[in-house]
């Protein structure tokens, strides 16, 4: 065990390495069938993030007769009121709002294992030890396709090794395959083939636009698939749901101002890290991406999001109103609604 990270980095070395020898090598292919895996186990939580946003859908008529019990008031005590009424509705609904939140929770720690993993592939796909990894190092510096330091490989440690140039260590036992087979535990089976359309693009590089220090002008088109399916994730995204997201947290038609910037800053920051990190894991955000459009539009064909109109809502505070007294309350269980001459009597 290399640190405690490695609880998550070692089954997901495994796993890639499995994916890995069922593609070729071809780690283009790996990274697809691993963002797949992925989208399949996160399914249940996609799908009950879908059921809880038809319940935030249907709840609209009862908030929008919330918004109209305190319309006409922006004074901060009115405001808090009506936010606790819409919090407690919400909560007898069964409605979460952060449900939402959960899916993109746990995919983070997968994105960080995922980042490790790619940038050590002869620790956590082809499972070397320290000292064989030490021992690739200093063979790769005799060959002058790495620089630095040789290390004692005898005495070698994970803090040592888990910084050096593992993609460049991989490309270099790919040209000179020879040049370490006399390794004890050395094999190059599982390694992956960073190499894409036969070395037009290599995905242990990072996207750069310093052409002239030698940066692959290929590998831009990397980001740009990033940033185009990230962009088209949040439309449709926001196609099938609206502005329901801004009208359950109670924000006005101008504040949805903010959604739209969310909108846009999602995929400016998966460019950006697109130009951060390897291509590799770029490209898996990319997949992730196709995937989940895929997702998006099966899941809201097998379960629609319903759609509230303003007459929905007239109709429902009609049916309200043609009930008994008794029976009127959006909860027959909570207080009776007070006039708002009397909204600030709680608080004497």
């Amino acid at each position: 065990m290399n640190g405690i990270m490695d609880i998550i980095y070692v089954p997901f070395g495994y796993v890639l390495r499995f994916l890995n020898q069922i593609c070729g090598g071809q780690y283009i292919l790996t990274l697809l069938l691993f963002a797949l895996v992925v989208k399949l186990v996160m399914l249940p939580f996609s799908i009950k993030q879908q059921k809880n946003q038809i319940k935030g859908a249907l709840l609209r008529p009862k908030m929008a007769l919330i918004e109209k019990k305190y319309g006409g008031r922006n004074d901060q005590r009115t405001l808090e009121k009506k936010r606790m009424e819409l919090m407690e509705l919400q909560q007898r609904e069964g409605y979460s709002p952060l449900a939402g939140c959960l899916p993109l929770l746990i995919q983070f720690p997968i994105i960080i294992a995922l980042y490790n993993i790619i940038r050590a592939p002869l620790t956590y796909i082809a499972r070397f030890s320290e000292k064989l990894v030490a021992e690739i190092y200093n063979i790769c510096i005799d060959l002058g396709t790495i620089s630095g330091d040789k290390l004692d490989a005898a005495g070698a440690t994970f803090k040592q090794i888990k910084n050096l140039n593992q993609y460049g260590m991989v490309d270099t036992i790919k040209s000179n395959p020879d040049a370490f087979s006399h390794l004890e535990g050395f094999t190059a089976e599982n390694l992956p083939n960073f190499e894409v359309l036969g070395g037009l693009m290599n995905l242990s590089e990072t996207p750069s636009f310093k052409f002239a220090s030698g940066a692959n002008p290929w590998l831009l088109i990397i980001p740009l698939l990033t940033f185009i399916g990230s962009v088209v994730t949040m439309k449709l995204t926001r196609h099938y749901s609206g502005n329901l997201q801004a009208e359950l947290a109670g924000q006005s038609q101008q504040n949805n101002a903010s959604m739209k910037i969310m909108e846009w800053m999602m995929p400016l920051m998966s460019l950006w890290i697109s130009f951060v990190v390897s291509s590799a894991l770029g490209l898996y955000w990319f997949y992730q991406s196709l995937f989940g459009l895929v997702q998006i539009v099966i899941l809201n064909k097998i379960w629609p999001m319903p759609k509230i109109t303003e007459e929905d809502i007239k109709a429902y505070e009609k049916s309200l109103k043609s009930k008994p007294k008794a029976q009127r309350e959006i909860d027959p269980d909570a207080p009776k609604p007070r006039s708002l001459h009397h909204i600030d009597d709680d608080d004497e």
